[in-house]
């Protein structure tokens, strides 16, 4: 609601700075309402932005955990060729061109 602009309320002012004042008091009520909604639209992307923030941390906690199951099972691997390299080197060539048995102990055989 304006607050009405009236020679007794502005005392000796001229109905034109009463015009002035009533205008400027119009344009700040509608910059304060483009002000608030404008809030409300930034209030609404921040909450979005919380949850897809929220969504990609526990994202890279699961990337994280897989890439470090994944260097421990390459550093594994990594162990055991090395075993199997050094044992085939002390192993005698069969007729057929192989090393013969695996060194890698085993209850089946």
């Amino acid at each position: 609601m304006s607050p009405r602009c009236t020679p007794a309320a502005i005392g000796e002012e001229s109905e034109v700075t009463c015009d002035r004042l009533e205008r400027c008091w119009f344009a700040c009520m509608r910059a304060a309402s483009a002000k608030r909604e404008e809030c409300e639209a930034l209030l609404e992307v921040m909450a979005q932005v919380k949850a897809s923030w929220h969504e990609s941390r526990v994202e890279l906690g699961k990337l994280e955990a897989l890439r470090d199951a994944l260097a421990e099972t390459i550093a594994d691997l990594a162990v055991e060729r090395r075993a199997l390299r050094a044992c085939s080197h002390h192993l005698p060539v069969t007729q057929g061109g192989g090393t013969g048995r695996p060194c890698v102990e085993s209850s089946v055989f």
